[in-house]
């Protein structure tokens, strides 16, 4: 059986020498079946005759272990297994008579599983280096599509945030211009009625206003605001209702200083604080609302 798998291999590692046995090894990492036959049955010799030194000796039995497990992924254990014991009945039989021949067959085959070895060395490297730069393109990749993502991230954010500082400052603009047309028109509105207030009290005196008149829109005017002291202490009226009292009262003063004069009118003010001493109740509170609607007509 041995002589079927292993005997022509045998004869070709005798013959072919040590630099034969370089070139029929040529550079391919996958082994063949029959490269496989060369290195073990060398590997056989070798054991028993011990040709080559120590560390090509313990070289060459790991090349053998691997390269059994190599072609046994490629051609089935079955057929591994026959050639190992092919191999081994080789090496008993040619082991016994250790010489020349014996060596140049250990040598040869050495040579054969030192290019394999070579050639399946590179081809890991080349395949660990194609591995390691396929990780680095696309490492690089994913961090250029973050390096993107981030990029396109941040300008959304830089364009809302501009959207919205400028819609900030539309609607800042928009309320000063509201603002502005709203005192505008109070101012205008102000200065209209100071206008027919001035005309009114011109008329007035153009038609010779009396002193008897006169001397009733001060007392009015006193009672009006003996009023308001009496609200201010008995707090009749709400918050909003007795600011908006105190504005008529101050707008009618000014009014009447600038006809009667500020000392006249001061002293009708005085008399008026002086004299709201009442005890808070239902009168207070009628000569409160009686002297705020006095007013607002007065006004108006």
């Amino acid at each position: 059986m041995w002589t079927a798998y292993f005997k022509p291999a045998c004869a070709a590692i005798v013959l072919m020498g040590l630099a034969g046995g370089a070139a029929a090894a040529g550079n391919d990492a996958k082994l063949s079946l029959d490269e496989f036959t060369v290195i073990a049955g060398g590997w056989q010799l070798e054991r028993r005759c011990n040709h080559l030194n120590a560390t090509r000796h313990d070289e060459l039995s790991r090349i053998v272990a691997h390269a059994e497990i190599d072609v046994a992924k490629r051609h089935g254990g079955a057929k591994i297994k026959k050639v190992l014991s092919a191999a081994d009945q080789f090496g008993e039989e040619k082991g016994a008579n250790c010489g020349n021949e014996t060596a140049r067959a250990v040598k040869g085959a050495y040579a054969v599983a030192e290019r394999w070895a070579s050639a399946k060395t590179a081809a890991t490297e080349r395949a660990e280096n194609k591995r390691t730069a396929e990780k680095k393109r696309r490492a690089e990749k994913k961090r250029l599509a973050e390096e993107e993502r981030v990029k396109r991230r941040k300008e959304k954010q830089r364009l809302a945030k501009q959207r919205r500082d400028e819609q900030r400052e539309a609607n800042r603009r928009q309320d000063e211009q509201l603002e502005s047309d709203r005192r505008r028109d109070e101012q205008r509105e102000a200065d209209r009625r100071r206008d027919e207030q001035r005309q009114a009290e011109r008329e007035a005196e153009d038609n010779g206003e009396n002193i008897g008149s006169r001397n009733r829109t001060l007392v009015r005017f006193g009672a009006q605001t003996r009023a308001y002291y009496l609200d201010l202490r008995c707090k009749h009226l709400p918050y909003k209702q007795a600011l908006r009292f105190w504005k008529l009262i101050a707008r009618k003063h000014r009014a009447l200083t600038r006809r009667h004069g500020a000392g006249t009118v001061n002293r009708v003010s005085r008399r008026a604080k002086a004299s709201a001493k009442a005890r808070c109740g239902a009168t207070t509170r009628r000569l409160v609302q009686r002297g705020l609607a006095g007013i607002r007509r007065d006004i108006q």
